[in-house]
């Protein structure tokens, strides 16, 4: 990209596990400290790396900060090139 005249290109996917709204504070704090747990196995590093990923461990509110970020940020650029869906 940088050599098509876009210095600053920058695009990740990313995954996540989400609970649906209203999920007790108690049980998205025990899925999270599993899956967190899982993130730092061998195996499962190993996985990621194998795709090409790595495992980013974090809090809930961390991974909500990044929702609303990733929505704030391709919402401007389908706005900017005029995308809607349909």
């Amino acid at each position: 990209m940088r050599e098509s005249g876009v210095p600053d290109y920058e695009a990740n996917s990313w995954w996540g596990i989400v609970a649906p709204a209203g999920t007790p504070p108690d049980v998205v704090e025990a899925l999270n400290n599993e899956i967190n747990k899982a993130l730092s196995t061998e195996p499962m590093i190993k996985f990621l790396t194998s795709e090409g990923a790595e495992a980013m461990p974090g809090t809930p509110r961390q991974f909500g900060e990044l929702i609303t970020s990733e929505i704030a940020r391709w919402r401007k650029v389908a706005h900017e090139a005029d995308i809607h869906a349909d």
